[in-house]
């Protein structure tokens, strides 16, 4: 690990860059940024810089957005939210080459799925319980869709669950002595993209959309979507619709009469099966 570290990223054409001074705070970054797509030469110019530097008199790592502090706790854990919060506000907020959607995105044996929903609509439990069943894991917050083909690209962001669904992953991820690659915070933990078997950045070929609605103690529930019910939900999971042609309308429509869409209701993740099978028992293409 390099004492500095800056970190240029890149999604749907929004740029936003990350430099860290200091080993304590290379540390917050690299956990932070490790798996999020790079820009290369030619790279449209960051629209935001955040910074991680180190307070002289402590040795604490602060966060700085364009030079300006915007946190007063050294707390690592808080410090890497704080990032990964301000990176995917930034990112949703200045995207315009492809629609942006609030969704967890994966794919399962090259059949990408995006799950939009609202916060607390489980869309990071339900990516975290799939990519620890052989699901490839490209997001659980923000999933970029092209018109051609069309194909889906994730921010493989690290995974951040709630406390309540801590429970979930116990058999597989050990919260009580976090290693690399898990920060436990005050209201659940960060995993890293590295610990989930399946991640898989880039691009893979959409052929679902499965809208998600956690319900405790509600049963299982995976009901078809009309292309105009699918249009409608999209534009209210649209992120970046001010930068996209007539607001995003027309990605929302051609998504919906191209892709099938579903809503999912689940109250427990075992509801889905052993690897997940029941989000495919619908016809996978409308007639």
């Amino acid at each position: 690990m390099s004492a500095d570290s800056r970190y240029a990223i890149r999604f749907a054409g929004g740029a936003v860059d990350v430099e860290a001074r200091g080993p304590a705070a290379v540390t917050v970054a690299d956990f932070v940024c490790a798996a999020l797509p790079r820009g290369g030469v030619g790279s449209p110019a960051a629209a935001i810089v955040f910074q991680l530097s180190e307070d002289p008199a402590t040795g604490e790592p602060a966060l700085f957005q364009d030079r300006r502090r915007l946190t007063a706790s050294g707390d690592r854990v808080w410090l890497a939210d704080q990032l990964q919060r301000g990176i995917c506000t930034v990112l949703a907020d200045v995207a315009a080459a492809a629609p942006v959607f609030h969704a967890a995105a994966l794919d399962w044996q090259g059949r990408g799925v995006i799950f939009p929903g609202g916060t607390a609509a489980g869309k990071s439990t339900l990516a975290g319980w799939l990519a620890l069943r052989g699901w490839a894991y490209h997001s659980d917050e923000l999933a970029a869709v092209s018109a051609d083909g069309p194909t889906l690209c994730g921010l493989p962001r690290p995974l951040s669950l709630k406390q309540a669904s801590l429970r979930l992953f116990e058999s597989r991820l050990d919260f009580n002595a976090p290693g690399a690659g898990i920060m436990v915070t005050p209201h659940g933990a960060m995993i890293a993209p590295a610990l989930l078997p399946g991640t898989k950045p880039g691009q893979t070929l959409l052929a679902r959309i499965i809208f998600t609605d956690y319900r405790a103690a509600a049963s299982f529930s995976l009901q078809t979507l009309s292309p105009a019910q699918a249009a409608a939900r999209l534009m209210g999971c649209l992120l970046n619709a001010r930068n996209r042609p007539d607001h995003g309308l027309v990605d929302a429509v051609r998504l919906a009469e191209r892709i099938p869409a579903f809503q999912l209701i689940y109250g427990d993740c075992d509801q889905l099966g052993e690897h997940g099978e029941r989000l495919w028992a619908e016809p996978s293409a409308r007639a």
